[in-house]
């Protein structure tokens, strides 16, 4: 992941010293896998080649289309990869909740 400046400016410095590989989730891309209401198994990134794992951690989740197409393109890489399909979960919000 680490090619590209603009993967490089999405993942934090202390993240890079301590995984320079990017075997690891990086904060940035957790934090748009919790807004896509996805969950994926440290296995499934690892399956990810560098080029998939830069395209995730620059890829757009700002609103629902977007969020779309992210779960999409992230689907079609993993099953591209011999992967198990994306365990979605339900937003929590104050309908969901109550």
């Amino acid at each position: 992941m680490r090619d590209t400046p603009d993967a490089r400016e999405r993942v934090l410095g202390f993240e890079w010293a301590a995984d320079p590989e990017g075997k690891f989730i990086p904060l940035v891309v957790r934090m748009k896998f919790d807004l896509a209401c996805v969950r994926i198994h440290l296995a499934d990134w690892q399956a990810l080649s560098k080029r998939e794992r830069q395209v995730v951690a620059q890829a757009p989740v700002g609103d629902p289309t977007a969020r779309n197409h992210f779960v999409a393109t992230l689907q079609q890489m993993l099953t591209a990869a011999g992967r198990a399909n994306i365990e979605q979960k339900v937003a929590v919000t104050a309908k969901t909740v109550a």
